[in-house]
């Protein structure tokens, strides 16, 4: 009898940004990562553009030393970290290569993870440029930090729930469509026996919605005012 592996996903967490709530969700996350045998960070993990510390460098740093003691806790399980919009750096593309040469169970990727019938990308790539692209997604030499009376604007816009208005943007039925044409049309992504496509970027929670003979899931943001969750992945 061949053992169905056991995984878990969610996205957007932006850690260090002030409107992240991620460390509710620590704990849970810590104990998924110890039974599993394998977790995908599914972009957006980290967010250079809003981090609250005082240089790109260090926001480095503290997302490194947050990934290794994750890989750690579940030394059995594959951690897979996708790339997001925010986190998508060269010079942190280097610390992760050197983390994964470092740890037998880290992983990272540039845009998508294809893993037996389960598709995980970000979403950017698919939702905001022309189809096939997700493969071509572009590491940026430097990010500006945005700024403390910024950040406390986008703290405050959080706390009063107007982020809420990205599900009238980003509607779940578009989105979807949208994912599911670059899919088809990007010869560099095995489609073949596709069941399950996990994105984030939109932070709008959803599950099980059918498109194109795939379904698809979102674990929605962890953002201060946003529902998220963990989902599981088989």
């Amino acid at each position: 009898m061949v053992m169905k592996s056991k995984g878990y996903v969610v996205s957007d967490l932006h850690l260090f940004a002030m409107r992240s709530v991620s460390s509710r969700y620590h704990k849970a996350m810590i104990r998924a990562v110890g039974d599993a045998d394998f977790f995908v960070l599914n972009g957006d993990t980290v967010d250079f553009k809003w981090t609250t510390l005082d240089a790109i460098e260090r926001t480095e740093t503290e997302t490194i030393a947050w990934l290794e003691r994750f890989a750690l806790a579940g030394p059995q399980c594959t951690v897979h970290y996708v790339m997001g919009n925010h986190d998508a750096l060269e010079s942190f593309a280097n610390r992760l290569d050197e983390l994964a040469g470092r740890l037998e169970n880290f992983k990272w990727h540039r845009s998508h993870l294809r893993k037996g019938r389960n598709l995980f990308l970000h979403g950017d790539l698919a939702l905001t440029g022309p189809a096939g692209r997700l493969r071509e997604r572009e590491l940026l030499p430097s990010i500006r930090i945005m700024g403390t009376l910024l950040s406390w604007l986008y703290e405050l816009m959080a706390v009063m729930r107007l982020l809420r208005v990205a599900k009238i943007f980003h509607r779940p039925q578009k989105c979807v469509k949208q994912i599911a044409r670059c899919i088809q049309n990007d010869p560099a992504v095995d489609s073949d026996g596709l069941r399950d496509v996990y994105f984030g970027h939109t932070h709008v929670q959803m599950d099980d919605l059918e498109c194109e003979g795939m379904t698809f899931h979102n674990t929605g943001s962890a953002i201060r005012g946003m529902p998220f969750i963990m989902m599981k992945v088989q």
